[in-house]
């Protein structure tokens, strides 16, 4: 295979509601164009004439993989023809008729005025089923006119991405494919993108001044959502059994709890002047949907450039530090070592800097006066609309912002109305899982969300997401409720880590209408730790009535597991029903204060007890798979790099 990477431009001469080279680029490239990340009801971009985004991409064909450079223009071409000319090897019209506007004219070819022009042109006529003849499929113009091969194609968009895919391979493969061309870096960009035609926010320019803040911002410039975490943890204090009903240490932490409040309301005119917050606030504001989600990455871009290296060092030290301390944990050096280890995982989350650290302190400014800030839900709304997680309980504190998370979600509900003409049926979907057990990754590739993943601590505290449905008649949007990974190793040894796990195990758990229970491997801690904690919460609380069913359906799924072991998948089955057994045994032990340890195990069948009731409708046996509440996954993904990074549709047990 070649070694220079083949270019392609794609282009539609259809109408906004035919055009398929959005469909196109996503399931012959595997890449996403803005056009595809609209909501329904956004069919183009209709104010301006002319949009091109450029992608890497893959095509992938039996026994075959072929890298590429995309260029997609959404709109008119002419005015950035000769871009194209320059920068094409390929060029895929996508037109209603068999003459595109865009291919040189007759006058054009005689006066010898193509002599860029890309030296293969795909034309592809969305028209009729294909029909499988030579004349249709193999057109060539004779190269003495043209000085490129022309292919013209009519066919479903099904058959195009099969004949493109293997023509592009074919291509790359010929010998004229290796001609000389001309370099990219020597491409000139048309003038018409020295202006700015999606009226986005140059976000570089705007904060030139303010880069060397970035490092220090978090512990520096946001410091309500520092004032909250401190409220939360004199909260949870207050409720705990040490303080609870001892009137002098009631009162100390009342009086904390006030004092961050009155921090707050001090200091907020001073965070609301921030430069870097203000242009946060101006980029949710912006009218065009591209341009907001344009101006977001180029904002998330800048933060990464000036962040990244400072992170990966310390991320370095802080994964020394923990090796050191499991080699030396039963020494005298121990206690040392997890000291110096948190100390580096404290300056790691000071200085991680992400979207939803601007949105903590939005949400404190609307808690100090809902009035002056009252456009803040709108734009919390908007954003999740765009396609955007937003955090639900903040990962740090450990605790939601109450007020602000009711009303944007009274927000949602309002917007969602309107836009369907009665009232929105919304399906709650949460995951739940330890550390790095693929929960994030799981629900990126089910539903295309943009949640986080990466090795290790990604996702932080509760975030949630709108997904859009169609054809479902119970509901019409899901709620992704994706948490973060409990039992983290950056936690250990810090107090009140195994409080913070179960109130993450209660969020996920009790909020949703579904519930997925993700373990890595046939580890079954996750079941083991958290179902006890999350059973009880829930019968002893106004949510259990009595004895009555988890309201939320349970689904426990085993990831990374070899699906074609019959008897490794009924072992799995078996031990979460132990599991579950333990797990009602340990909430009865709780609620009726017995000492497990000098408990008498009891004959009688688990599943006649009154806790194991609430679980009743979890089906953990059945003949058919599919009639199971217990899955098991192969692997979500072929591989962890491109190309092979795309979800693994042919793994056995994966429905």
């Amino acid at each position: 295979m070649t070694g220079r990477t083949l270019r392609v431009t794609v282009i539609s001469e259809c109408s906004k509601e035919a055009s398929q080279t959005g469909q196109l680029l996503r399931e012959v490239f595997s890449i996403n164009s803005i056009r595809t990340h609209c909501f329904d009801g956004y069919t183009g971009i209709p104010s301006h004439p002319t949009i091109a985004e450029v992608g890497i991409g893959f095509v992938i064909t039996t026994g075959s993989t072929l890298p590429v450079i995309v260029t997609h223009i959404i709109g008119d071409m002419k005015p950035i023809r000769r871009f194209v000319e320059q920068v094409t090897d390929v060029l895929i019209i996508q037109t209603e008729s068999d003459i595109s506007e865009l291919l040189p004219s007759v006058d054009e070819r005689k006066q010898g005025r193509v002599a860029h022009w890309n030296r293969f042109c795909f034309l592809w006529t969305l028209a009729g089923v294909f029909k499988q003849s030579k004349e249709v499929a193999k057109v060539k113009i004779d190269e003495k006119d043209w000085p490129f091969q022309k292919l013209h194609f009519n066919g479903t968009t099904e058959d195009a991405k099969r004949v493109i895919s293997e023509t592009l391979v074919q291509y790359a493969k010929r010998q004229d494919f290796h001609r000389p061309r001309k370099p990219l870096s020597d491409c000139g960009i048309p003038f018409i993108f020295e202006k700015d035609p999606l009226g986005m926010i140059d976000v570089e320019a705007t904060l030139k001044e303010d880069l060397k803040d970035v490092v220090t911002l978090r512990k520096e410039s946001f410091l309500l959502q520092q004032s909250f975490q401190r409220e939360a943890a004199a909260r949870i204090k207050l409720g705990s059994a040490e303080v609870k009903g001892i009137p002098y240490k009631e009162s100390e932490q009342t009086k904390e709890i006030n004092k961050e409040i009155t921090f707050r309301v001090e200091h907020q005119l001073t965070i609301e002047t921030n430069r870097w917050l203000k242009v946060f606030v101006q980029i949710l504001g912006l009218k065009d949907r591209v341009s907001r989600m344009s101006s977001l990455s180029s904002l998330e871009q800048l933060i990464s450039r000036n962040l990244t290296k400072r992170l990966t060092d310390l991320n370095h030290s802080a994964q020394n530090a923990w090796s050191t301390y499991q080699q030396e944990k039963a020494t005298k050096n121990g206690i040392e070592r997890l000291e110096e280890f948190q100390r580096l995982r404290l300056q790691i989350t000071m200085m991680e800097l992400n979207i939803e650290h601007f949105w903590r302190e939005i949400s404190h400014l609307y808690i100090i006066d809902p009035k002056r800030y009252s456009l803040f839900p709108k734009l919390a709304v908007k954003h999740l609309l765009d396609g955007f997680p937003l955090e639900l309980m903040d990962g740090d504190a450990g605790f939601m912002n109450l007020l602000w998370v009711s009303d944007i979600l009274k927000e949602l509900h309002g917007q969602l109305e309107k836009k369907l003409g009665k009232p929105p049926r919304i399906f709650a979907l949460s995951v739940l899982g330890v550390q790095s057990s693929g929960k994030s990754t799981l629900f990126n590739i089910m539903f295309g969300s943009r949640l986080r993943v990466s090795v290790g601590q990604c996702t932080r505290g509760v975030n949630m997401q709108v997904i859009r449905c169609e054809d479902r008649e119970s509901y019409d949007y899901i709620l992704l409720i994706d948490t973060e990974g409990v039992r983290a190793p950056e936690h250990a040894g810090i107090e009140g880590s195994e409080w913070r796990d179960n109130r993450l195990a209660t969020v996920a758990v009790l909020l949703g209408d579904a519930t997925i229970v993700l373990n890595a491997g046939e580890d079954h801690s996750s079941a083991r730790d958290m179902l006890p904690i999350v059973l009880s919460v829930y019968a002893m609380g106004a949510l259990g009535g009595g004895g009555s069913a988890l309201f939320s359906k349970l689904f426990v799924v085993y990831n990374r597991i070899n699906t074609s072991e019959a008897d490794k998948m009924n072992s799995i089955q078996q031990k979460f029903i132990e599991v579950l057994e333990e797990s009602v045994s340990a909430v009865e032990d709780l609620r009726s204060g017995v000492d497990a340890s000098k408990k008498v195990k009891s004959k009688a069948p688990a599943n006649q007890s009154e806790m194991f009731q609430i679980v009743r409708n979890l089906m953990v046996s059945s003949a058919e798979s599919r009639d199971t509440d217990i899955r098991v996954l192969g692997q979500n993904r072929n591989g962890d790099n491109p190309p092979n990074d795309v979800p693994n549709t042919d793994r056995p047990g994966s429905d």
